[in-house]
């Protein structure tokens, strides 16, 4: 892999926090949000609560993407698409409420959420303008955080193996219909990872 590649730095965020589990790890600066003051403590905790900080990030950029079209920010119609094999949480990640299962739950999210963040890495600056680029670039940095804050609460070596075991190449996304799409299953993962971590 090239140094410089998304794959590679995703690894390489992996390799460098998987050696710092003990450093703690600021939400972004100026978070404030009353809905998520009574989120217990639990596994959730911070992750949880920045995981909703994400969610919302991501909605503004939703409304600026569509121009506030009703039509594009439905998400039924968006997530109807054409599958673009986007991760997911499936019963084998054992994060329902019939099967859970928390360490194995939160790899998987943690793992899901790196390949996501090789998503956002390439489609950095693809978006229409400067604002819509600066809103996509801050969704990305807010998930690092997330990413970070779930590798504390992990085994390292398990991580690692699973992820680099994962195959990495995906489809090359195309014009502005598919990044409304990313954005959105984005969205819809982190919902769903945070209703999993809320029953641990």
């Amino acid at each position: 892999l090239s140094q410089h590649s998304p794959v590679a730095s995703s690894l390489g965020l992996l390799l460098v926090v998987a050696t710092a589990f003990h450093t703690p790890l600021p939400l972004t600066e100026g978070f404030t949000n009353d809905a998520t003051s009574n989120i217990p403590q639990s596994t959730a905790g911070k992750a949880g609560e920045h995981m909703i900080h994400i969610t919302k990030k991501i909605f503004e950029l939703r409304e600026k993407m569509c121009d506030y079209n009703a039509k594009c920010l439905n998400r039924t119609a968006a997530l109807a698409a054409p599958d673009l094999n986007l991760p997911k949480l499936t019963e084998k990640d054992k994060c329902s409420p019939t099967a859970l299962n928390k360490e194995i739950c939160l790899m998987r999210i943690t793992i899901e959420l790196l390949e996501f963040q090789i998503y956002l890495e390439y489609i950095q600056n693809k978006f229409r303008n400067d604002e819509e680029n600066a809103r996509a670039k801050d969704v990305q940095i807010s998930l690092q955080v997330e990413t970070e804050l779930l590798m504390q609460k992990v085994s390292a070596s398990s991580l690692l193996t699973l992820y680099i075991g994962r195959e990495t190449e995906r489809k090359h996304l195309g014009p502005a219909p598919w990044l409304n799409r990313l954005i959105l299953c984005l969205a819809v993962f982190l919902e769903h990872s945070l209703r999993a971590m809320h029953m641990m």
